[in-house]
């Protein structure tokens, strides 16, 4: 009975042989059957990337970002800034190298030429806010140089897209504060980017500087004026109205009190007072002019 119920050996080896090897896929094959059942799986929602509200978790967070005014989002300068650095003062303690530390400026060797407009004072006309595309474009730069020592600039090696003059203004700076026509490089800056219209950018330049609020008390209107204007030429006459107020207003106080300093065209105790009067953060920017000197450079000026 047994013999009947179980194969002999030699047919069980038979019944073996009749069946088809078993092949070995190759790894193209794998791929194709991964692929498949890949798309064969069902697809479900993330809780790591979205949630029961449909919303990823970036999406969340920027509606937190949005909702918590606790921490006020800070501005960044998008206008190019720029300064050919002439080593003539403390680059630790002037305001164009600070600018640099901060990243916000980028010094320029002499001779390397700056496609946009240059505040210099070897320039032929004011800028205005006709100049607003070509800064927008191309940046806004400055001559780090001393004001005592003009005669050793080299101009002719300061290429540029234009150069300009700045307009009436009085510099804030602890070192020049109160004088006309001599501002830091950062003030420079800070007016030329508000005259072609980036407030945003001017703000977050002087908000380097403790006494960047004091640029403002003492420029503000005649900023925004100048701001205002369409060309040079009419830059040139507001600011020829801004000079014929302060004479008058200087004639005027003559008149009434008699005891203001002589050849003094502003008047220190009426400005306001600066943040920081005792502190030099500026270094040696230049030692400006006399106080004669301003009311002659005033009376013969003309753009």
């Amino acid at each position: 009975i047994k013999a009947a119920v179980t194969p002999s050996r030699p047919e069980a080896r038979a019944r073996c042989d009749t069946t088809t090897p078993r092949r070995r896929k190759t790894w193209r094959e794998q791929e194709h059957d991964l692929q498949a059942a890949a798309k064969a799986m069902p697809r479900r929602k993330s809780a790591r990337l979205s949630g029961s509200d449909g919303k990823t978790n970036a999406q969340k967070h920027n509606d937190s970002d949005s909702d918590s005014d606790s921490e006020p989002t800070r501005h960044v300068a998008v206008t190019k800034l720029a300064l050919w650095e002439l080593s003539q003062t403390d680059v630790r303690r002037d305001s164009g190298s600070q600018l640099c530390r901060k990243g916000m400026c980028r010094r320029l060797k002499v001779g390397q030429r700056f496609p946009g407009i240059v505040l210099t004072p070897n320039g032929k006309a004011v800028i205005s806010p006709a100049d607003a595309e070509l800064v927008i474009r191309h940046g806004l730069c400055v001559v780090n140089c001393s004001w005592a020592r003009l005669e050793d600039v080299p101009f002719a090696k300061l290429k540029s897209g234009g150069d300009r003059l700045l307009p009436f203004l009085v510099a804030a700076n602890p070192t020049k504060y109160g004088q006309p026509f001599t501002l830091s490089s950062a003030e420079a800056l800070a007016a030329g980017l508000v005259i072609v219209g980036r407030d945003d950018d001017a703000r977050e330049v002087m908000s380097c500087f403790r006494w960047g609020d004091s640029f403002w008390q003492l420029n503000d209107e005649m900023l925004r004026v100048y701001a205002a204007c369409k060309d040079g030429a009419e830059v040139v006459k507001a600011q020829e109205a801004f000079m014929n107020d302060i004479k008058a207003e200087r004639a005027e106080r003559e008149r009434r009190k008699g005891d203001i300093a002589d050849g003094a065209m502003i008047d220190r105790d009426l400005l306001p007072p600066s943040d920081s009067e005792t502190e030099s953060d500026e270094g040696d920017e230049g030692d400006g002019l006399s106080t004669s000197a301003l009311v002659q450079q005033l009376e013969q000026t003309s753009l």
